[in-house]
């Protein structure tokens, strides 16, 4: 996989989030990307094993300070030398761009926590009920939908 492609995968994706109506979104992404990064993260995992693309895991970082009320976290995908991140936008300080070298110094200023796996069907966290309708409702959006094996 060239980063070209995962690069027209990221966009494809992101768009057809940002497709779905407000009223039509579950909640932890009505204000995408502010506040979506981890369940993005994990749907976007899933669309690119979907296409054959493995071995992306999910990282959640933070950084600052909770006493200075500058405390955040963050997450995204992490591959041996790729970082996607679709979200990373709701930084003012983040660069402009969805897919990064894995040594991206911006993802280095957050204090990142143990890789943990990425894919919807893996997680059985709060909110995997909604992020699957979610998912449903992105793949409704793209050309070609989700392959079935998503």
């Amino acid at each position: 996989m060239t980063i070209s492609e995962l690069i027209s995968h990221a966009i494809k994706f992101r768009d057809a989030i940002e497709s779905i109506p407000l009223a039509e979104r579950t909640d932890s992404f009505k204000n995408f990307p502010r506040g979506s990064c981890g369940d993005a993260s994990i749907l976007m995992a899933t669309y690119l094993a979907s296409h054959g693309i493995l071995g992306f895991e999910y990282i959640c970082g933070e950084r600052g300070q909770q006493e200075l009320k500058n405390w955040t976290t963050h997450a995204w995908l992490r591959s041996a030398d790729v970082i996607i991140d679709i979200t990373a936008d709701q930084f003012p300080d983040a660069p402009n761009c969805l897919v990064f070298h894995a040594d991206s110094t911006w993802h280095r200023t957050f204090e990142a926590g143990v890789p943990q796996p990425a894919l919807l069907n893996e997680y059985t966290g709060y909110g995997a009920l909604l992020m699957q309708v979610m998912y449903s409702k992105i793949c409704s959006k793209l050309e070609n939908g989700c392959p079935k094996n998503s």
